[in-house]
């Protein structure tokens, strides 16, 4: 419970708006992660489990989870961006593979919550 709040809160900070479906993605998919302690996981696993879980395609799931992330990224408070993904985005500032983005926010909640 305590990770699914935090992961809520953290997407919020990041810029997320809860009506997105890739922000639902999101969540069930870093809540699946911290829940059962996966140190590696393959995307396309976590794919596939979101999209029989809510009755989509593996393509659709990637496809809101990008747009997400994108919508969210011009939305987020850089200090925190610099604090979650540190070094592993440029100074572009191009907003992160969904992989990537999954892989940081794993890390740095694992920090508070674990």
């Amino acid at each position: 419970m305590i990770e699914e709040l935090e992961t809520i809160r953290l997407l919020h900070e990041l810029g997320f708006s809860s009506k997105l479906k890739g922000f639902t993605y999101l969540k069930d998919m870093i809540n699946y992660i911290l829940l059962n302690k996966l140190d590696t996981f393959m995307m396309n696993e976590l794919y596939e489990r979101i999209s029989k879980k809510y009755n989509s395609t593996i393509n659709s799931v990637t496809k809101c989870i990008s747009e997400a992330i994108s919508k969210s990224w011009t939305k987020a408070n850089l200090d925190l961006i610099a604090l979650v993904f540190g070094y592993s985005i440029g100074y572009d500032n191009n907003c992160p593979t969904n992989s990537l983005f999954v892989c940081s926010v794993i890390d740095y909640l694992k920090g508070f919550i674990m």
